[in-house]
């Protein structure tokens, strides 16, 4: 009898702080500026495998282990203007610099050198867009990644890059519609 029971063996620790402001201004003949932030500090991230505990604070992770960055901060900050039923909208994510490591899971020992195999700077997107609201029709225009800034090469990882991490898409323009039934 083969018995092949799934067990969650992996630990992770956690500890930071997340934050957001929130602040909306209203103007005169109906104009109003509305502010968000929200952002994050990583003070902690290890994860146990039984074997070792990792620190993976600031560290972009293998693409076979924990997908993601930890960067020690981040950053997601939205202004927009509005009147009446129009709106412009600004956001900017923001992503702390991340040193990546290649570590599959074994002992210290497996990492050949304690020394990132490469180190990657802070790195911002900045989006734009404009909105009206018409009766109950929404359309929406904009640009994601306006200065066209390109994803992080990262050797062995998914498109040699990380999705969840990096925008991987480049500039590009959308355009939507709705309608509230």
């Amino acid at each position: 009898m083969i018995l092949t029971t799934l067990v969650n063996a992996y630990e992770i620790e956690t500890k930071g702080i997340d934050f957001t402001v929130n602040y909306s201004l209203p103007l005169p003949a109906d104009f109003a500026v509305d502010l968000n932030f929200q952002g994050n500090i990583l003070m902690q991230f290890d994860v146990n495998t039984g074997e070792v505990v990792d620190d993976r604070l600031g560290t972009l992770a293998n693409i076979s282990d924990y997908d993601g960055s930890f960067a020690k901060f981040r950053f997601t900050a939205n202004l927009s203007l509005s009147w009446k039923n129009f709106g412009l909208h600004n956001t900017v994510r923001y992503l702390g610099p991340v040193e990546y490591f290649k570590w599959d899971g074994g002992t210290p020992d497996d990492i050949t050198d304690d020394l990132p195999l490469h180190e990657y700077d802070a790195v911002a997107y900045w989006n734009l867009s404009a909105s009206v609201n018409w009766n109950k029709l929404d359309f929406s225009v904009g640009m994601d990644n306006v200065l066209d800034k390109k994803p992080a090469f990262i050797p062995g990882g998914d498109g040699n890059s990380n999705p969840n991490t990096y925008d991987f898409v480049g500039r590009y323009v959308f355009a939507t519609a709705s309608y509230k039934f």
